[in-house]
């Protein structure tokens, strides 16, 4: 795993940056909405600004998520893709149905460590075609 370059935890979740990712661990059961995106977008934006960056959602606990979130995804143009990391069989089911929803490249990871070199691929894959 990269350096950590900044921490920060709402009451919702904890944020940990990276050069080409963030993890959040999303509380237990919290219902994210598009008020939970609207603020992550704003965090987001502040740490990375234009440069890409993979959303890494490290599910270890239980939570939903409003599929309608993926559709207000859009206006994240930063946003190279998304990785969801559990190896609860219920929990990847679930995000295999979120995946549908999602404008940007999607992907599911028993393994942080796979969840990782993806996104670090996926973003220097972005930059190469600069």
């Amino acid at each position: 795993m990269g350096k950590i370059l900044k921490n920060k935890e709402l009451d919702y979740t904890i944020l940990e940056f990276h050069k080409n990712y963030v993890i959040s661990r999303v509380k237990e059961d919290i219902i994210f909405d598009k008020n939970h995106l609207v603020e992550l977008r704003k965090i987001c934006l502040d740490f990375y600004g234009l440069k890409k960056f993979v959303y890494i959602s490290l599910r270890k606990h239980s939570y939903n998520v409003n599929p309608i979130v993926y559709f207000h995804l859009k206006k994240v143009t930063s946003l190279a893709g998304i990785a969801i990391v559990s190896n609860d069989n219920a929990v990847l089911h679930t995000a295999n149905f979120e995946g549908n929803f999602s404008p940007v490249p999607f992907d599911i990871f028993e393994s942080l460590e796979e969840a990782i070199s993806w996104s670090n691929s996926t973003v220097e894959d972005l930059e190469e075609e600069k």
